[in-house]
């Protein structure tokens, strides 16, 4: 199984994003989840071709570390308030075809993104249950439509919220099922499944089955979203990769996780290989 992890590219300081795609190769890994998370960068304000230029330099340097891009994150504002308004929902659809398009031109097949919450995401009332599934399967499916224009598999991501109706793996589930697309499909998160979860991890893993296509691995205490490595919290990886051999799944083992040191220290180069070695010896 291939191993990836997150990207986020450096605008501030473009030469060093070569400098890390090299390292992570040189560590291992074989893949990247490039990040298009905020809406704040020159991915969504650069003009057609000024886009274009900096997609082939970034396309060649990964390129030239060895790796390529198995996943995109799409964007995501904390908190998602303009997801409450049709206006801002609008804005929304904007930015992620963007992100689809950019990801496209990355040569990815797969592209993660959160649910829509137009009621927000902590103390949802219950009654609004019906009504959000309503706006994400009619979001989600005009979205859908142009992900299969650009030949772009939408992975719609397990929440760790609690109180908002599509967190856990099945209700995400469920919801896949509505849309029935080729092209709309999972992304199982380990560290929120590891909180809001109903039944064991292999039991959600065997029950979503093929539509399990992209991974963000990660560890935690069962009361928050940490992001740890592997082993630093309560998960039983044994269970879950059990669970993935199970089902047979073929995509990229990819890492989600929070480093404590920084990069270019001699710390985090211990981090990364520490990390590398522990997803190695659960993909073996």
């Amino acid at each position: 199984m291939k191993i990836g992890i997150g990207f986020t590219y450096n605008f501030e300081n473009p030469s060093k994003n070569s400098e890390m795609l090299f390292k992570l190769r040189e560590v291992g890994f074989d893949a990247i989840d490039f990040d298009m998370v905020s809406t704040e960068t020159d991915f969504y304000k650069l003009n057609k071709e000024e886009l274009n230029k900096l997609l082939d330099i970034i396309k060649s340097e990964i390129k030239a570390a060895g790796l390529f891009v198995s996943q995109v994150h799409g964007p995501w504002i904390w908190p998602p308030k303009r997801d409450a308004s049709v206006e801002g929902r609008l804005e929304r659809m904007e930015k992620m075809k963007k992100s689809i398009e950019i990801c496209s031109l990355l040569g990815s097949k797969y592209w993660v993104v959160h649910p829509v919450m137009p009621f927000g995401c902590d103390n949802v009332p219950p009654e609004t249950k019906e009504e959000t599934y309503k706006i994400n399967k009619e979001f989600f499916t005009e979205l859908t439509k142009f992900a299969e224009s650009k030949k772009v598999v939408i992975a719609y991501e397990n929440m760790p919220f609690s109180t908002f109706p599509i967190s856990a793996p099945d209700k995400i589930l469920s919801l896949i099922k509505l849309i029935d697309s080729d092209y709309f499909k999972m992304c199982f998160d380990t560290g929120h499944a590891n909180l809001v979860m109903n039944g064991s991890l292999y039991d959600n893993i065997k029950k979503i089955g093929k539509e399990l296509k992209v991974l963000h691995v990660h560890d935690n205490n069962g009361k928050g979203d940490y992001h740890k490595f592997p082993y630093d919290g309560i998960i039983d990886w044994q269970e879950f990769m059990k669970a993935l051999k199970e089902i047979n799944y073929e995509g990229v083992f990819s890492l989600e996780t929070l480093f404590k040191n920084t990069f270019g220290t001699k710390e985090y180069d211990e981090e990364l290989k520490y990390l590398y070695a522990t997803a190695k010896k659960l993909t073996e």
